[in-house]
């Protein structure tokens, strides 16, 4: 759009200058696709390639973990990505060992129960979380923040049961470990470093002739 100041235009021309119309150009900020003005060549073909490098990433760890978890009989099912994972992997596995269906909102509860043992042995964890470790809790009890290591260590702690970690090229972790001594069936998730563009993800991990067995956890 050419705008012309014509208040500017006289002024500059009285002071002995010449004075030429502004050209106004807008640009989305949206990532919409198509070409773009005042943009170094080449930017959209290498967002594109990006993007496929993380999808050809995710789908060379997925099949590298599959490969692992085959001669076991086992496979991992989607869960939404949405912050929560971890903690729907887990209800989804209690889900799938009490036979019932996940519950809607059920990765609440888990949260709950992590944090709630976690502010109860603050010593236990405490080292292992910056910052403030109360505002830690909380956030942890009540956002959508990501879960990891330390709130693994603290389910397995509060529910007295094993949880396997799977992961593509890495032994298979175990927090928990003294409770299978007592025969308790391990709670199982995978964890997924290239699954979403965003970083790292969890799934559950299901017998082959039990997917579906506890519900659809990646809608929920």
């Amino acid at each position: 759009e050419y705008v012309f100041d014509h208040g500017w235009a006289d002024a500059y021309e009285r002071a002995g200058g010449r004075y030429y119309p502004k050209l106004q150009v807008s640009v989305p900020f949206t990532p919409a696709t198509g070409p773009r003005l005042m943009v170094r060549d080449g930017v959209d073909r290498l967002r594109a390639e990006a993007e496929g490098d993380v999808e050809a990433k995710r789908e060379v760890e997925k099949r590298q973990l599959q490969r692992e978890l085959e001669p076991l009989g086992l496979t991992f099912e989607d869960i939404r990505a949405d912050g929560h994972c971890l903690f729907t992997s887990v209800a989804h596995q209690l889900a799938l060992r009490s036979g019932e269906q996940i519950q809607r909102g059920a990765h609440m509860e888990i949260r709950q129960i992590a944090t709630t043992h976690m502010r109860a042995n603050p010593t236990q964890y405490q080292p292992f979380v910056e910052g403030d470790f109360e505002a830690y809790c909380s956030r942890m009890a009540s956002s959508s923040d990501w879960g990891g290591q330390i709130e693994i260590q603290a389910l397995a702690d509060a529910l007295k049961t094993p949880i396997e970690v799977y992961a593509a090229n890495q032994a298979k972790t175990t927090m928990g470990e003294v409770f299978g001594e007592q025969g308790l069936e391990p709670l199982r998730v995978s964890y997924h470093r290239q699954y979403y563009a965003l970083g790292e993800h969890y799934n559950s991990v299901v017998p082959v002739g039990k997917v579906g067995a506890a519900g659809r956890a990646g809608g929920l």
